[in-house]
C-alpha cells in the first residue's frame, strides 16, 4: 500500500473526493489528509520500540570519553540495555541525565559499570575508552518510509512511497485525526483504532515467553523444524 492508496482510503472513509495525487497537490482536503497521515506516522513511530524500525550500530571505540560521529543520521533513540562493550563484555547502564553525569565526571568515575550520556548528538562514555574496543547498541530508526526501490527514508516524498508501519492502522489514525479536526462525530473509529493498535503491537515483537502447544502439554518442544522423511500432516 502506497502513500497514495492510504490517502485514497482515508478520503473514501470520510466521504471526501478521492485524490489522484498527494505530494504537491493543491487540493485542501488532500493536503489535510497528508498532514494527518504524517502526524499519525510520527506518533506511531514514537509510540513503541517497533522491531521493524530497530537497527544495530556496531563501532570501534575512540580513545577518550567522546565517541565522535557514532550516532547514525537516522538515529531516534537507543533501545534500553542494548549498549555493550563487546571487548570487555560489559553492559553500559541506562543513559545518565546531566546531573548524574556531571557527578560522575567530577568524581573521575572509573567503574565498575560503564556509563554513558548523549549530548549534542555525540555519545560520551565513562570510564574513558582506551581505543580499539568493539562496541554496539540497538537504536530506533526514523526511517519508516521505503521508496519504490526499497531505499529507506524518514519522510514521504513521492506518492509511490510505502511504509514499514501498519497501513490499516495509519488509515484509521488519520481518519480519527481528520474527524477531530473537522469537529465531526468519531463514531466507532476510536474502538477500531485501539483494537487494531493492540493487535499490531502484539504481533510486532513476540516475547521470549511465547509458548507452543508442546510447551503447554509436555514442557518442551519436540519438533525441530525439520520435517521427517515421508511424513504427512492430516493425511496430506
Amino acid at each position: 500500500m502506497t502513500l497514495l492508496t492510504i490517502a485514497q482510503n482515508v478520503a473514501v472513509e470520510l466521504n471526501l473526493r478521492r485524490p489522484s495525487a498527494v505530494i504537491g497537490s493543491t487540493d485542501q482536503d488532500t493536503r489535510q489528509i497528508l498532514r494527518a497521515i504524517n502526524v499519525e506516522c510520527d506518533a506511531l513511530r514514537e509510540a513503541a520500540y517497533w522491531q521493524r524500525l530497530r537497527k544495530e550500530r556496531p563501532f570501534t571505540g575512540i580513545a577518550g570519553t567522546t565517541q565522535t560521529g557514532i550516532l547514525p543520521s537516522d538515529f531516534d533513540r537507543m533501545v534500553p540495555e542494548t549498549f555493550w562493550n563487546l571487548s570487555s563484555t560489559r553492559l553500559f547502564s541506562n543513559v545518565q541525565d546531566e546531573v548524574q553525569w556531571q557527578g560522575l565526571v567530577a568524581t573521575s568515575y572509573v567503574g565498575p559499570q560503564p556509563q554513558f550520556i548523549i549530548r549534542g548528538n555525540e555519545l560520551m562514555v565513562l570510564p574513558a575508552l582506551s581505543g580499539g574496543e568493539s562496541l554496539s547498541f540497538i537504536y530506533m530508526s526514523t526511517e519508516f518510509v521505503r521508496a519504490a526501490d526499497n531505499t529507506p527514508k524518514s519522510a514521504f516524498t513521492v506518492d509511490t512511497d510505502t511504509t514499514v508501519l501498519d497501513e490499516p492502522l495509519i488509515t484509521l489514525g488519520a481518519c480519527l485525526r481528520e474527524l477531530a479536526r473537522l469537529q465531526q462525530p468519531l463514531g466507532t473509529y476510536p474502538v477500531e483504532y485501539q483494537d487494531r493498535r493492540t493487535r499490531v503491537l502484539e504481533r510486532d515483537a513476540p516475547t521470549s515467553g511465547t509458548m507452543a502447544v508442546a510447551d503447554i502439554f509436555s514442557g518442551a518442544r519436540s519438533f525441530t523444524g525439520t520435517p521427517l522423511s515421508g511424513s504427512t500432516i492430516n493425511g496430506y
